[in-house]
């Protein structure tokens, strides 16, 4: 006996970026790191915001000599304190982890790919810039990359903004 077939919402809604996330298998790394970021949790979710999306993929992020967590070059000891806290080890963590997430989100969207501009980012004087590799007769975003050389994959729009799989990571 064949089973009934099943319905299909044509009316179903583009997601939000947050949904996005959760269902794109080539860049949990980055979700699950995002999600620890509460305020940017929230602002992918919020249906009144517009931003750009730069997510690295799991293989971009395990290539990571320093992981997003780990303090930055110079960072580790502190005024030449070599013993810190678990509590401060864990706020230096979350501040880690905050900036690596912030500096791959762009505030705003739908915007055109220029070679001359900088794109602020959600880490504080923080931006980004892209490159142009290819030029096709339809210019797409696969023909350029985020400066130096990180590589736009894949782009899939959500409700609130773009998300565009990419296959390096920026690092602030």
């Amino acid at each position: 006996m064949d089973a009934p077939p099943q319905e299909i919402n044509h009316h179903h809604p583009i997601p939000l970026l947050s949904d996005l996330l959760i269902v794109q298998p080539q860049s949990t790394i980055f979700r699950d790191y995002l999600r620890s970021i509460g305020p940017i949790e929230s602002l992918l979710r919020d249906e009144t915001k517009r931003v750009t999306v730069l997510a690295p993929t799991n293989k971009a992020t395990l290539a990571m000599t320093r992981k997003p967590h780990q303090p930055a070059p110079g960072d580790e000891h502190r005024n030449g304190e070599t013993h810190v806290t678990e509590e401060q080890y864990e706020l230096e963590r979350q501040e880690n982890v905050r900036r690596w997430v912030s500096a791959h989100i762009i505030p705003g969207h739908p915007f055109a790919f220029e070679e001359s501009k900088n794109y602020p980012t959600l880490l504080e004087d923080f931006s980004i810039r892209f490159r142009l590799v290819q030029q096709s007769q339809s210019t797409q975003e696969g023909d350029w990359v985020v400066v130096p050389d990180i590589q736009i994959i894949e782009k899939i729009e959500g409700r609130n903004g773009i998300l565009y799989l990419v296959n390096g990571s920026i690092l602030p």
